[in-house]
């Protein structure tokens, strides 16, 4: 998109009908660039004038009956700070006109008007008036990139929130801009972080049929591996060529296409199960995780986060593959200042899957001791131990290094408030 300048706009204010006359005819208007698109005969006429033409250049007589120039150009200047004023004026009347300067005036024409000094004014303007539209343009531009990048701005700014970088006394105006509604009325909010992970098989990433869009490339790898393999290459054990690390994880890219499609649909369908709802935000996180965030009142929030999981682990599929979805919520936070702690209490319950398990939504408020409300701290003595007997090697001492894992596994689980039976059953003990 080019910027392109249509001619500017011209308006001839004078009470004497030669003067206007003599300005009409004096230069090539065009050829500068200009049309005339009008003349007022005094100041009144003039402004109806303006309002209904809306000239960017202004030629105004300083001395008119019942307003005159000075007046007049206040006047347009408070409406329409945009427009260009120039005065036109004698030798005995320009000290009177000087006093225009404060007003935001242009520039000044002495009489007799010459066409030189015509010329020159006009040109000056011409630039100056095209310098503000290309700054007007860009600025246009600007602003519409800007829009596009919003989405992302959106979401930078959240995870900014979330990672308390923001000073407490910009949140609401920031938040105000990316159309947030957050308020010093009814603090609190709730936050869950959702892990969406796919296993894929090592044979459907390496299989060049399951993407055919990379299949020449492939091709063209193995001729070319072909052409500059050297007698001292060596060789597969089954008599194929090895594939060079770079010509590897060129081949295993498609994975991580995968893990980001995958990601990319499942933030889709959390953000249709919330349509058009002001009071949850929806990002995704540095770590790749989608972070649900809940403004106002606890209710039902855990229900829907549970029915969210439950559709997601439905609705994703990938054929040959496994698809884990694992929600971590933290606790309500009564301060929007606070959303860092819910959303570390939301990361540091899905860290918890390692002992319930994927596919699972997990609140923190469950992970906490009733007694003392203090988070679980591990035993770091039992933890040197199993240290040392994996160091060792299990076959030395399985029964005591069994013994170990599991009495470090039983203490976990009975700090949670889980039952024996629960911990049996994840020592695979119980069916």
């Amino acid at each position: 998109m080019e910027l392109t300048v249509e001619p500017l706009k011209v308006l001839i204010v004078d009470d004497e009908y030669l003067i206007r006359n003599l300005l009409r005819m004096r230069i090539d208007w065009e050829q500068q660039g200009m049309t005339i698109i009008g003349e007022a005969s005094d100041a009144e006429e003039a402004l109806d004038q303006v309002e209904l033409l809306r000239p960017d250049i202004v030629f105004t007589d300083i001395y008119m009956p019942k307003m005159d120039g000075i007046e007049l150009s206040g006047i347009l200047m408070e409406r329409y700070p945009n427009i260009k004023i120039v005065v036109v004026t004698g030798h005995d009347e320009f000290e009177y006109a000087r006093q225009s300067v404060k007003l935001g005036i242009s520039d000044f024409i002495l009489k007799p008007i010459r066409a030189s000094e015509l010329l020159q004014v006009t040109a000056k303007l011409r630039a100056a008036i095209e310098q503000e539209i290309g700054r007007e343009y860009e600025l246009m531009k600007l602003r519409e990139e800007m829009k596009q990048s919003l989405p992302y701005l959106r979401e930078r700014f959240v995870n900014q929130w979330l990672s308390d970088v923001i000073p407490e006394d910009e949140l609401q105006e920031k938040a105000r801009f990316f159309g947030i509604p957050i308020s010093s009325g009814k603090p609190g909010l709730r936050i869950a972080v959702m892990e969406v992970e796919v296993a894929v098989p090592q044979a459907k990433i390496a299989a060049p049929e399951v993407y055919s869009h990379l299949s020449e490339p492939y091709h063209q790898t193995n001729q070319t591996y072909q052409v500059q393999r050297g007698p001292q290459q060596q060789q597969h054990q089954h008599g194929q060529p090895q594939l060079s690390q770079h010509q590897t994880e060129a081949h295993r890219q498609p994975a991580e296409e995968i893990h980001i499609l995958l990601r990319m649909v499942g933030m889709k369908q959390v953000q249709a199960f919330y349509p058009q709802d002001s009071q949850t935000i929806i990002v995704m996180d540095p770590h790749n995780q989608i972070v649900v965030l809940s403004l106002g009142a606890d209710t039902e929030f855990a229900n829907q986060v549970q029915q969210l999981q439950e559709e997601l682990q439905h609705t994703l599929k990938l054929e040959g593959c496994e698809v884990d979805v694992t929600v971590g919520i933290g606790q309500w936070q009564s301060a929007w200042g606070r959303a860092c702690v819910g959303y570390r209490e939301a990361c540091r319950a899905l860290d918890y899957q390692a002992f319930v398990g994927k596919n699972q939504v997990i609140c923190f408020e469950d992970l906490v001791i009733e007694g003392g409300k203090k988070p679980y701290h591990s035993d770091a003595q039992l933890l040197q131990q199993l240290q040392f007997y994996v160091s060792v090697g299990a076959g030395k001492k399985p029964n005591c290094c069994w013994s170990v894992c599991c009495l470090c596994r039983f203490r976990t689980f009975h700090s949670f408030g889980w039952q024996p039976w629960m911990w049996l059953r994840s020592a695979s003990v119980l069916p």
